[in-house]
């Protein structure tokens, strides 16, 4: 296959798994995101499955299920409601396929993650160190750095490379980025590393975990083969900046789902967290990193 054909296909399936993600309880049967991706439904399902590993159905099915297994951990939402969101008619169907996919039932994970769920403090969840800000237009002027804060991401356009496998891996993808991205700015600028993290570990297989390694791009930026395109932000987060490796950024996760959004009464947004890395992961120390967390929200229904 050509090299063209193949940077072609995928611009295009980058394309449609933007909008999969982006409108995952809309109609994405075959034919509706094969016209997305200006291919033949049977071109399409071929290109998509070599190219992510899973057939259309499959990997929009797991999506749902494993949304609706993130909501059972931190909302309070109806096992029905959750059931119809993932595309399932009935409360026993979904069941079925919920239990093949995480050998539990909806309601026993919902009360298991309620048992076991930490209850963590900010103190605990925080390397008590010199806090460096981040950039004035991403951070409010009387933010704290030690305990949860509320922001609204103003919209960040840039460029991601798609990496799907273990979070070990990750850093040489975010190489690969930053060069493609010094050889394209207008000017030399420090390139701002940001991370979109799709998916909870805890529900999903280490070789499906989707991760976006992203850097802020200016306007005259394209895409370009696997490397993508897009704008993040522009609406809520609840925001904790984390100190220290990023082996314990699941600590500031679950304290920011777990203890302060239920809190504040808020729940999480259908979108992926955001990570911004606030000092460069190649020449700080494990111990002296900085990360803003940033999880959607939106006001809970029952406050």
């Amino acid at each position: 296959m050509k090299a063209d054909t193949v940077k072609s296909h995928h611009e295009r399936v980058l394309r449609v798994l933007v909008e999969i993600e982006s409108n995952l309880s809309a109609d994405l049967t075959l034919e509706t995101l094969s016209r997305q991706g200006n291919l033949s439904p049977y071109h399409f399902h071929r290109v998509f499955s070599a190219l992510v590993g899973e057939s259309l159905k499959d990997y929009v099915r797991r999506l749902r299920l494993e949304r609706a297994a993130h909501e059972l951990t931190f909302s309070a939402r109806s096992i029905i409601d959750l059931a119809l969101d993932a595309g399932y008619e009935t409360h026993e169907s979904f069941t079925r396929a919920f239990r093949a996919a995480f050998g539990r039932s909806p309601s026993a994970h919902r009360k298991f993650h309620a048992q076991s769920r930490p209850k963590l403090t900010p103190s605990q969840t925080v390397k008590p160190s010199e806090y460096r800000s981040s950039p004035p237009e991403l951070r409010s002027a009387n933010a704290t750095p030690c305990t949860g804060r509320i922001e609204r991401l103003p919209r960040l356009r840039v460029a991601f490379i798609r990496h799907v496998g273990p979070y070990e891996n990750v850093p040489m993808v975010f190489e690969r980025l930053q060069e493609w991205a010094r050889k394209r700015q207008a000017k030399p600028i420090d390139l701002m590393l940001l991370g979109i993290a799709h998916d909870n570990p805890h529900l999903t297989s280490p070789d499906k975990l989707r991760f976006d390694c992203c850097v802020l791009i200016d306007a005259t930026i394209k895409a370009e083969g696997e490397i993508g395109v897009r704008e993040i932000g522009g609406d809520l987060y609840a925001v904790k900046t984390h100190y220290g490796s990023f082996e314990t950024l699941a600590e500031s996760y679950r304290w920011l789902g777990g203890e302060f959004l239920p809190s504040r009464g808020l729940r999480l947004r259908n979108a992926p967290a955001i990570e911004i890395y606030l000092n460069h992961p190649e020449s700080t120390q494990p111990e002296d990193l900085l990360t803003d967390v940033l999880l959607p929200v939106e006001k809970s229904p029952l406050n």
